[in-house]
């Protein structure tokens, strides 16, 4: 029986920057009279005039360009190894089985196994069964809805919404987390009650025997206002005021910046366009539903970002997708933000959700904004959302009365053990 493999490269843009794109492999296999094909990220992120093809794929000698073809040289290699391995011990080749052996050993993803009875998703949907008598339609609604995050998750995260559940650990916990507060930005309550559809379903893989043990011991929920992280007047600056030799990490600060003005979320800055643009008695708004709430919002803009607007009005990109600002992708726009912390020595782990939280804090309610119109600019369909700013704002006070009280009291202006009322 003649087996065969053969491995291209292959380039594939973006979806939401056209600028970028990625590399991937595309793998072609017969094994007898069966054909197959397979394709798998390299996660290799470059412009469309880099990529020439073949097992060296990028164009140039720089740094950057060796380190790209060096790693995809290095998993085609691997590929060709696991194939000739399998082909000598095996006379038969599952596709699936295939998959599976190259995301575990190239790609270092523990996501696909042979058995599908084993896959996280399909926890959610036996829970349900399960439970089908003590379930109200809305709770059901919402573990399919949890179901198909986590598949998206997966997919992103590691190329196969196919998950396998022996693999889970507390670092899936907590960068699912991450995901939904970073790329939906819903409240800590919704990413709270999602979070605890998954905690369930992964119970019941437990109790049967699909798993040895609970894989999220230690992991924790988000529910003081202490988790809504944001950056301080001092460190926004820093960014501000630092240059970057990247153009992408450059592209990512001036965006980054931009949202800390304006309170938009990245799906939003990535949908905008210059139609979003427009002017409501002589100051400039953008005026854009947001995708999470479908609420229509009106975001004033001031200097800073129509600062960054100015700068990239005639940007080659902007030009031709009829974008005011460059918004890369949102993986490598996470990328670049832990170089840009790094850079300017900022502590937090930026996220396009920390931007949000600074617009909100820093640079509303901090200069005396008013949380009903915040709710607006930041397109929460409840108050209640909004309100948890202003919890933020209220502790601040509080801190910073408690630091000039105490001066006082140093003075000898004021005695905290005499009473002001009452006196005798």
């Amino acid at each position: 029986m003649s087996s065969n493999i053969t491995i291209k490269t292959i380039f594939r843009k973006n979806k939401t920057n056209k600028s970028i794109g990625t590399i991937y492999l595309r793998i072609n296999l017969s094994w007898g009279s069966r054909r197959d094909k397979l394709e798998k990220s390299t996660r290799c992120s470059i412009k469309p005039n880099q990529f020439k093809g073949g097992n060296e794929p990028v164009k140039g000698s720089g740094k950057e360009s060796d380190r790209i073809n060096i790693r995809v040289r290095k998993y085609i290699d691997e590929i060709y190894d696991i194939f000739d391995e399998y082909k000598a011990k095996s006379d038969t080749l599952s596709k699936d089985v295939f998959d599976a052996i190259i995301d575990n050993k190239v790609f270092n993803i523990k996501s696909v196994i042979y058995d599908d009875t084993n896959y996280l998703h399909d926890q959610f949907d036996r829970y349900v069964r399960l439970h089908t008598t003590q379930m109200g339609e809305s709770r059901k609604t919402r573990y399919e809805f949890v179901k198909n995050k986590v598949k998206e998750f997966c997919k992103d995260e590691f190329g196969n919404e196919n998950f396998d559940i022996r693999s889970l650990n507390s670092d899936f916990h907590n960068q699912f987390k991450n995901y939904l507060y970073e790329c939906y930005d819903y409240a800590v309550d919704t990413v709270n009650n999602y979070m605890k559809v998954l905690d369930a379903a992964v119970r019941y893989a437990v109790q049967a025997n699909l798993i040895d043990r609970y894989p999220f011991l230690g992991c924790t929920y988000s529910y003081s206002t202490g988790d809504i992280k944001f950056l301080k007047e001092e460190e926004l600056n820093r960014i501000k005021n630092t240059t970057f030799r990247d153009e992408r990490v450059q592209f990512v600060a001036d965006v980054f910046v931009f949202a800390a003005h304006t309170g938009m979320a990245h799906t939003d800055l990535s949908t905008m366009t210059n139609s979003n643009i427009t002017q409501e008695n002589g100051s400039w708004v953008i005026k854009k539903k947001r995708n999470k709430t479908d609420v229509l919002c009106t975001i004033p803009l001031d200097s800073e970002a129509i600062r960054i607007l100015n700068k990239y009005q005639n940007h080659p990109f902007c030009a031709a997708n009829n974008k005011p600002l460059p918004v890369l992708y949102i993986n490598e726009y996470n990328d670049c933000l832990k170089r840009i912390a790094d850079k300017c020595n900022i502590s937090l782990n930026l996220s396009s959700h920390v931007a949000r939280h600074t617009m909100a804090t820093t640079n509303w309610l901090d200069k005396g904004g008013s949380l009903e119109v915040l709710q607006s600019i930041l397109g929460h369909k409840s108050i209640r959302t909004t309100q948890r700013y202003g919890k933020i704002n209220n502790k601040r006070i509080i801190e910073e009365a408690s630091r000039v009280y105490k001066n006082t009291c140093d003075e000898g202006s004021l005695y905290p053990d005499k009473s002001l009322i009452n006196q005798s």
